[in-house]
């Protein structure tokens, strides 16, 4: 018998049947009501919109705009077009059906507490464990980046190791201020995170509308070197599928629509709204985004190296030097995350309430209803995995990849 302070024991549940009815002979802890899932007139509500929603959406996906995408060019650009145009098929058909379901079954555990419904519990516990560390990831990618641009801005091209010591305090000054407001919650996190929302697509518009006139898309998207057919489409197959995964970047996270299902009034109409438009602003964007940041400076093979894809882009626009540019990606980097973290804490709160981890992962603050317990520990696995991609950087790969084959088994 484990011991009751074994955080990740959960009870053994089953699902009860629909006329299931409760006596002295059938009563029992080990009997869960899949009805546990979903948001109930116990929790709490304050006044929001698809407006809010939108916010929502946009605050988690929206970072993958500035990160990392870029490498997936390496199959050339019309490879990687066609790649985007994948994914962004699948993933608008995918939050076409999940807008639908939440229309007529709102789910506050999010996606997961569909797959329960519909696969059993066995295959919805596994999307939920691999959604939360997916998130959990992703959050600390982003403390994790926020430092090295920092110090890669204090620094200057030459950076000297010795002043990486403080990216350690970096990572946790995002994790306070995020947790901040995370766990003073309410009405107040939602204005916050439409101001942050809203800070984001200013800096997006503002890349867009200033890289337009350094646009030179025939010199800088296409493969160098290549003829023919060459200069846009490169490694085979092979290549094709290996990069596949990472067009998922620019859409990973918009799902946390779903858990605020608990937190609104109306989710039936207002969550299928906030899906719809927040997900045709991402996907349009990014387009948008792909197009430009392939046809500027400084090529094609020297951009596939570059970590955060639209710094190239800032720098012609400001005139600066390309680590001063990489500053104007930090706040989006840090709105990214704070996305994340919504969305690894409203994940585990509901597995807790539901049965699928310790139902002390469930436990809110009185006042606030935060999830104080899931928030922090999730916030305190991120925190270590920056000190051990610290300590061991060979690992940012495997992590990410690690990330993507959650995102995946999720959709799948």
């Amino acid at each position: 018998m484990k011991p009751s302070w074994f955080l990740f024991r959960s009870a053994p549940v089953s699902v009860a049947p629909e006329d299931f009815s409760s006596t002295a002979e059938d009563t029992t802890s080990d009997v869960l009501n899949i009805k546990g899932d979903q948001f109930h007139s116990e929790q709490w509500v304050v006044n929001l919109s698809s407006k809010d929603m939108v916010a929502l959406g946009l605050t988690t996906a929206i970072g993958g705009h500035y990160f990392a995408w870029n490498i997936g060019l390496s199959i050339g650009f019309g490879g990687f077009l066609v790649v985007l145009f994948l994914v962004s098929s699948a993933y608008y058909c995918l939050v076409l059906c999940v807008a639908e379901l939440s229309s007529a079954l709102p789910f506050a555990g999010g996606a997961y507490g569909i797959a329960r419904v519909t696969l059993g519990i066995y295959p919805g516990y596994l999307v939920a464990v691999c959604d939360s560390f997916k998130s959990i990831i992703y959050a600390s990618a982003a403390a994790y980046s926020i430092g090295q641009m920092i110090s890669r801005a204090n620094d200057g091209p030459l950076l000297i190791e010795e002043n990486r010591v403080y990216e350690f305090a970096h990572w946790a000054g995002f994790y306070v201020f995020c947790l901040s407001i995370h766990l003073y919650g309410r009405q107040f996190f939602w204005r916050v995170n439409l101001a942050l929302a809203a800070m984001s697509v200013v800096i997006l518009f503002v890349y867009i509308f200033g890289s337009i006139r350094f646009v030179e898309f025939e010199k800088n998207a296409s493969y160098p070197g290549e003829e023919g057919i060459g200069k846009w489409f490169h490694g085979g197959m092979y290549g094709f599928m290996s990069v596949l995964p990472l067009g998922t970047r620019f859409f990973q996270g918009i799902q946390s629509i779903n858990l605020a299902c608990g937190h609104i009034k109306n989710p039936k109409t207002e969550v299928p709204k906030g899906y719809v438009w927040s997900m045709s602003f991402v996907m349009v964007t990014s387009f948008t985004v792909f197009f430009l940041a392939t046809a500027v400076k400084p090529g094609l093979l020297i951009f596939i190296a570059r970590l955060r894809p639209l710094s190239s882009g800032f720098k012609q626009i400001f005139g600066i030097e390309h680590y001063r540019a990489a500053i104007v990606s930090i706040p989006p980097t840090v709105v990214s995350g704070f996305g994340f973290m919504y969305r690894y804490g409203q994940q585990m709160s509901a597995m807790g309430k539901s049965g699928l981890l310790n139902p002390v992962f469930g436990k809110e603050l009185p006042c606030r209803r935060s999830p104080y317990v899931a928030l922090l520990v999730g916030s305190v696995l991120g925190y270590v995995l920056c000190v051990v991609k610290w300590y061991y950087p060979d690992l940012q790969d495997q992590l990410y990849e690690l990330s993507v084959l959650g995102a995946i088994t999720t959709f799948l």
